[in-house]
C-alpha cells in the first residue's frame, strides 16, 4: 500500500498527484476563462453586425421612399461602411 502517492481505490490520483496540487483548480478556471472570452467575443461581434444590418434597412427605406437622394444615400452608405 502506498500512502499519500499513487491510485486510490477509486481509480484516481490522490496524494501529490497533478490532480491534487493545485494544478487542476488552475486548469479549471483557466479553461472557464476561455470559454467566458470566446463567449464574449462571439457575442459582441454578432450583435454589431445585428445592429449594422437594422441601420442599412432604415437607410434603403429612406432612399426607397424618396426621403433622401441617391447622393445622400451613396454618402451615409459610405461613413456607414466604413465603421
Amino acid at each position: 500500500m502506498m500512502y499519500g502517492r499513487g491510485i486510490s481505490q477509486l481509480g484516481w490520483c490522490s496524494g501529490y498527484g497533478f490532480w491534487s496540487n493545485g494544478w487542476y483548480w488552475l486548469a479549471g478556471i483557466g479553461i472557464l476563462l476561455i470559454v467566458i472570452a470566446v463567449t464574449f467575443l462571439l457575442a459582441r461581434k454578432y450583435k454589431g453586425a445585428a445592429v449594422d444590418n437594422g441601420v442599412m434597412e432604415t437607410l434603403r427605406i429612406k432612399y426607397a421612399k424618396g426621403e433622401i437622394t441617391e447622393e445622400e444615400y451613396i454618402a451615409r452608405k459610405n461613413v456607414l461602411e466604413r465603421k
